[in-house]
């Protein structure tokens, strides 16, 4: 964060040492690690930065760098729609996003869907992964009384 960002600055600022920034603003889950607000402002402002948009994704699929555009623009709505480089190889849905009226209820449509996946495509519990913390939400009780 800015502890980082003032040892960088004391060192290089006024020098002829060539810093380069690489990022993007929609790294927000990083406030939460103390980062700053703006980090690429206070760059240009004290660095002289030239910015470069690289509109290229090379990792994700079309589908999901639609899904992401959807999200970066909540977060930026002048953000750059990428191209992705990358050819669509999922079959179905690549991602959703769901909303849901209470815990319960997701612990429902989560058990529903696990279920059905372990019947149908022969998966096994360890091809699950949660990728949150249900305990916070009451999530691990209504998931277990689901099943």
């Amino acid at each position: 964060g800015q502890v980082k960002y003032d040892l960088v600055h004391t060192i290089f600022c006024g020098t002829d040492t060539v810093v380069t920034a690489v990022g993007d603003n929609k790294q927000q889950i990083m406030r939460w690690a103390l980062a700053m607000d703006d980090p690429f402002s206070e760059f240009d402002a004290d660095f002289g930065g030239l910015r470069t948009t690289l509109f290229n994704n090379y990792r994700s699929s079309p589908d999901l760098v639609r899904i992401q555009h959807v999200l970066a623009q909540a977060l930026d709505s002048g953000a750059m729609e990428p191209i992705s480089q990358t050819e669509g190889t999922i079959d179905g849905e690549s991602c959703v996003i769901l909303d849901f009226p209470s815990p319960k209820t997701e612990a429902r449509h989560l058990a529903k869907t696990i279920s059905a996946a372990i019947a149908d495509k022969k998966l096994l519990p360890r091809d699950f992964v949660r990728t949150r913390s249900a305990e916070g939400r009451g999530l691990r009780r209504c998931i277990e009384t689901s099943f």
